[in-house]
């Protein structure tokens, strides 16, 4: 179910055909609790991604009168906060 999950976006990205939702019932019928791998998956944030969420949305910078926004990381912030590969 967490492939089904992160593949498809949570369900939002394009792609997504009636089988997706086949073989998420069939994993329903089977008792795998959806909703806690969709919580656990797409849902949990770990102090390293506060962390380094902040730091870019500190390093934003908006263009062209608010239209476009522009910001980064690098490794050394993913090393600084202790981030751990997804």
């Amino acid at each position: 179910m967490t492939g089904i999950i992160t593949d498809t976006g949570g369900f939002r990205y394009m792609g997504i055909t009636p089988d997706t939702f086949e073989y998420t019932a069939d994993l329903l019928r089977l008792g795998v609790d959806v909703p806690e791998i969709y919580k656990k998956t797409m849902g949990t944030k770990t102090k390293a991604n506060f962390e380094l969420t902040k730091r870019i949305i500190d390093r934003m910078e908006l263009l062209e009168d608010g239209k476009v926004a522009f910001s980064y990381m690098n490794t050394s912030d993913e090393q600084e906060v202790k981030a751990e590969p997804r």
